[in-house]
């Protein structure tokens, strides 16, 4: 699993890092349900371009520009699930992509590293993040506020009460 670690502390500067960590979370065990996202939301994570071309967005109070298309959308996604960090006390959202997806996001991410990478909850950007390593069919992204954050965008993503990872 590998985890998309972000929003190091509000107001700070600090660099998200995308970080290939086992452990980072377990994996959905297979006799639970899956918990896809519900129609019409767009979730999207996407190379952020440091030429300032590309879709705008807003991340921290500051224009991003974002290319197009996404490495991978909602449609690639089977699962979310709200999620503790297992390096640090970040809450955040655990999601797994269908398998030629992850292999895909995997190819495309082993181009992309030390580029940055931009996950969006229909086009609210909830973290920026350095690619360190590849990335697979299993990802945490961290850096929202508190846990009821995360369960709370779960749910908006999903459209029932969150799931936790165990």
């Amino acid at each position: 699993m590998r985890c998309l670690v972000g929003g190091v502390g509000r107001g700070l500067a600090a660099l998200a890092l995308l970080v290939g960590l086992v452990g980072c979370g377990q994996p959905e065990q297979p006799d639970e349900p899956a918990n896809p996202p519900r129609e019409g939301i767009r979730l999207e994570l996407r190379v952020v371009d440091g030429q300032g071309q590309g879709t705008a967005l807003e991340w921290q109070g500051k224009r991003i520009q974002v290319r197009e298309p996404s490495l991978i959308s909602s449609a690639d996604v089977v699962d979310v699930r709200s999620a503790m960090n297992d390096v640090s006390p970040s809450p955040g959202i655990q999601l797994r992509l269908d398998k030629a997806a992850g292999e895909r996001l995997s190819a495309a991410t082993a181009q992309l590293v030390g580029q940055q990478l931009a996950f969006s909850v229909d086009d609210r950007v909830l973290t920026v993040a350095t690619v360190m390593a590849p990335l697979g069919e299993s990802m945490q992204v961290t850096g929202l506020d508190s846990l009821q954050e995360a369960a709370d965008m779960v749910q908006h993503i999903t459209g029932h009460a969150p799931t936790p990872s165990r």
